[in-house]
């Protein structure tokens, strides 16, 4: 009799699990149609369903996207989609170590981490927020001569074309007018010195007309913005919040780039900050706007914390600056401050005319 009802119990729960993968199943098969539909491709080699019997979910062998349009193409390891079993509808997304992202053929980014995970909302939410987040992550940025280019297509490409993607993507999940994809190496030769960050967390939300986002990273390492290696560069923990408004336009299939669509938009920096681990950190905040024309206009306040070890953390990234420096923030501590004694200077920027307190910089290029 137990035994039975041991089946019975195994019959059920294995029916349940089936259920929900084919839940998880359609809502990724949703997701590629309607990334077809705005003229991109995406691949996913060798779908089939993991995680039984304590997850729910669905994993490919090898995933691609492409973005002709944009000349983005992108080739990842192993890509899987699921949930636990006491939470199905909470879907996240697992990306697997390397990835490789081509801009226009010619300039290429490799990237690898521990782990990162992307989360949306439930199935029965399409669209309205986005999670993602990144540990232990390494960007290598290189680039690549058309010799080179046509070279490693030879050594190490492949061609991915609408019959092989049929034959190996289950049904829910097949193309529609996919273009063909051409998936780089991983494993560039004369890439340049990495970009670091210990931990990056990005949060997107669209709730109605406003599209709002947060920013975390821990740990980034900046080295490669300063062409000196005798510079000591400290690593930069930061932290931005901002909303947009009037975003309507920004999901709209219109011809147009992600810049142009921002053009008449405005918005608010709530809280930018960034902390160096030898001391000191930069704050800004305040309302912007982009014109017809793509140029920023803003009203930003800076605030100082700690200003002494942060002349001291500029002077050991500026040497050469040093004593300018000095003067800066001798002039800084005659400002007025904030409630926490902090200095704060204003960062005017006038149809992309910048102004740091009296100080006149020249003007921004527009988006």
């Amino acid at each position: 009799m137990c035994g039975l009802l041991c089946l019975v119990l195994i019959f059920m729960y294995s029916a349940f699990w089936f259920f929900f993968s084919r839940k998880i199943e359609g809502y990724v098969s949703d997701i590629f149609a309607k990334v077809s539909s705005h003229n991109m491709a995406m691949i996913c080699e060798n779908v089939h369903k993991n995680g039984y019997p304590l997850r729910v979910g669905i994993e490919c062998d090898k995933f691609q996207f492409s973005w002709p349009l944009h000349g983005v193409s992108l080739s990842t390891g192993r890509l899987t989609a699921g949930a636990p079993v006491y939470s199905p509808y909470l879907i996240e997304f697992n990306v697997h170590s390397p990835a490789s992202i081509v801009f226009s053929g010619k300039t290429s980014i490799v990237s690898r981490w521990r782990n990162l995970a992307i989360e949306n909302e439930p199935y029965w939410k399409m669209g309205n927020t986005l999670k993602f987040i990144a540990e232990g992550l390494e960007i290598s940025v290189f680039s690549s001569s058309l010799e080179d280019q046509k070279l490693q297509e030879a050594l190490g490409g492949q061609v991915v074309d609408k019959k092989t993607t049929r034959e190996n993507v289950e049904d829910q999940l097949s193309l529609q007018n996919t273009h063909d994809v051409t998936i780089q190496p991983l494993e560039p030769k004369d890439a340049f010195q990495k970009i670091t960050v210990e931990f990056f967390r990005l949060d997107l939300k669209h709730d109605e007309n406003h599209f709002s986002g947060h920013i975390t990273f821990d740990g980034f390492d900046a080295s490669l913005l300063f062409t000196s290696s005798f510079v000591d560069v400290p690593k930069i923990d930061g932290n931005l919040q901002w909303i947009l408004n009037d975003v309507s336009l920004l999901s709209e299939n219109e011809g147009k780039s992600w810049q142009q669509r921002l053009y008449g938009k405005s918005g608010l920096l709530k809280h930018g900050e960034f902390v160096f681990h030898t001391g000191g950190a930069v704050r800004i905040s305040g309302p912007f706007s982009f014109d017809n024309e793509g140029y920023l206009t803003a009203k930003f306040e800076l605030v100082h914390v700690q200003p002494m070890k942060l002349l001291d953390t500029l002077q050991r990234l500026f040497p050469t600056q040093a004593n300018n420096l000095q003067a800066l923030f001798f002039i800084l501590s005659a400002l007025p401050k904030n409630a926490d004694g902090a200095p704060v200077l204003s960062l005017l920027i006038n149809n992309g005319w910048v102004k740091l307190g009296f100080l006149k910089l020249g003007r921004l290029a527009p988006l």
